[in-house]
């Protein structure tokens, strides 16, 4: 009898066990799904999307997800408010992954899609670092996060690019490249840029390449250009409505990437962290 009441409270005890350890995950699991917010393209914290971890450790987790690398890093964003360090890295799995995957693209179907979009839209397009390296020089040029910094030429505003310096100031020296394939759809002088070219690439996204010294060849509007080709040089031109006017700042390339939210307004990008993703993606020339 004794035997029997025993086993009787043993069983109640798991039970209890069982069924607290599954509550208590439960509500670990909806506490950290609850700390998920809605994330847009257009939103500061995308445009300015920050990612401290090397494209090859980026790879090789999307590898062990079996996901693509850019899913994984929309997943990414949504769950650091993009802001991804080596620790969040790390504490994805293959079980919270897809959970947090099936909890953002249900709840936040259109916005998970669209950011989705530009993030592989800019993986696939990104073949080359923009600026040629030299097979006498290294290193060649530098750039630092210069994205939203103060800008008084022209009017109170913020810079909308990354600057990539020329360690050597000179310019027409350093060819500029084109990142992707596309089709050009601005050239000529603008009062900020000088000299720039714009190509729109097959993903949709605009590529913006100012202050050039002089262009490759005579483009024109609708031209077709392949990643890598050479586009112009790098130089200083800028900063007036005079057309050719150099020498105002130090030679350097600024490089822009924008995008359009789904009521076609356009969006600036960050290029910094996406500069640093591929820039041993080079192409060597003898300058």
């Amino acid at each position: 009898m004794k035997n029997t009441q025993l086993k009787k409270q043993l069983y109640i005890l798991m039970v209890l066990f069982i069924f607290t350890t599954y509550f208590l995950c439960s509500i670990k699991k909806h506490s950290l799904l609850s700390n998920i917010e809605s994330i847009s393209i257009n939103s500061d914290a995308f445009r300015n999307y920050t990612v401290n971890v090397s494209m090859e450790d980026i790879s090789s987790k999307a590898e062990s997800l079996n996901t693509s690398p850019c899913d994984l890093l929309t997943v990414l964003c949504f769950i650091t408010k993009c802001n991804v360090q080596e620790e969040d890295l790390n504490n994805i799995n293959i079980n919270n992954f897809n959970r947090y995957k099936n909890y953002i693209v249900h709840k936040y179907h259109e916005n998970y899609n669209e950011i989705n979009n530009f993030i592989c839209g800019n993986m696939n397009d990104f073949k080359y670092f923009p600026i040629a390296a030299s097979i006498n020089n290294s290193p060649f040029v530098s750039f630092d996060d210069s994205w939203g910094n103060s800008r008084t030429y022209g009017g109170e505003r913020t810079h909308e690019g990354a600057d990539i310096m020329a360690l050597t100031k000179q310019d027409g020296l350093y060819p500029v490249l084109s990142v992707s394939d596309g089709t050009i759809k601005g050239i000529g002088w603008l009062k900020l840029g000088g000299y720039r070219v714009g190509i729109s690439s097959p993903s949709g996204i605009y590529y913006y390449y100012a202050h050039l010294d002089s262009y490759a060849k005579d483009f024109k509007i609708g031209d077709e250009v392949k990643a890598g080709d050479i586009i112009g040089y790098m130089g200083s031109t800028g900063y007036s409505e005079v057309e050719g006017t150099k020498g105002k700042f130090d030679t350097h390339l600024h490089f822009g990437i924008y995008t359009t939210d789904k009521d076609g307004n356009e969006i600036s990008i960050n290029p910094y962290y996406i500069l640093k993703g591929i820039s041993d993606k080079l192409l060597y020339y003898n300058y």
